[in-house]
């Protein structure tokens, strides 16, 4: 795959002028971005290079337009991650907070995300301290998190895709290709790989997800 279509200077004008209407922005400030800023770039182009959405591709080549909302949510998501990293947690908070502000995302730049995500619509998304696998799709307004005052998070396997409004929490364990039904709500349960969930918890109706229905509902190459 050839390297990322972008402009770089747009980008970093942008991402700036985005910061500065809601925080000071300092000169340091402006120094550490520039240093995370190709880092952050080659985790966009691993990320992108594996989505098949029109609007990441230009042929062969992936393509960053972060006048794209989807596409911007996901930029700031790596671009706040990558502070995180590199112990710049401070600025990382201000980029975590431009992202729920523009975008209505709530996901802290702790989180470890996985090389390969997708944001079909991004209002509404809160994801918490889980283990994310590889190939992860998000859908307007689900949520994955917690149970009040327990340390379990769930554990999500490869190509794990939320729909609409679907909720996990607690302790949730997955297996690989596993779709969660638009509305469906589960806690402190094993799915098995190669389903589909339904329903609300404690009543979850889990079907065998067969290879051709999940090859029609990815939106991963």
């Amino acid at each position: 795959m050839a390297n990322l279509i972008h402009d770089p200077t747009y980008v970093r004008k942008q991402v700036l002028k985005h910061l500065g209407l809601l925080h000071d922005v300092s000169e340091n400030d402006v120094s550490i971005i520039d240093a995370v800023m190709p880092k952050t770039i080659k985790r966009v182009e691993r990320c992108w290079s594996e989505i098949a959405n029109k609007y990441y591709q230009s042929e062969d080549t992936s393509t960053l337009n972060i006048d794209n909302s989807n596409q911007y949510t996901q930029f700031l998501l790596l671009l706040a991650n990558e502070l995180s990293i590199s112990h710049h947690k401070k600025l990382a908070d201000k980029f975590f907070a431009l992202n729920k502000m523009i975008n209505s995302c709530d996901i802290y730049h702790e989180v470890a995300l996985p090389d390969s995500f997708y944001v079909n619509h991004s209002i509404g998304i809160i994801v918490g301290r889980a283990s994310l696998g590889n190939r992860l799709f998000l859908s307007q307004n689900c949520t994955i998190g917690g149970n009040p005052g327990s340390p379990l998070y769930p554990n999500l396997g490869h190509d794990n895709y939320l729909m609409a409004n679907a909720t996990i929490v607690g302790d949730v364990v997955t297996g690989d290709r596993v779709i969660f039904a638009a509305g469906s709500y589960a806690k402190n349960i094993s799915i098995p790989s190669n389903s589909i969930v339904f329903g609300q918890a404690p009543n979850n109706v889990i079907k065998p997800l067969e290879a051709e229905s999940f090859k029609k509902a990815s939106p991963f190459k």
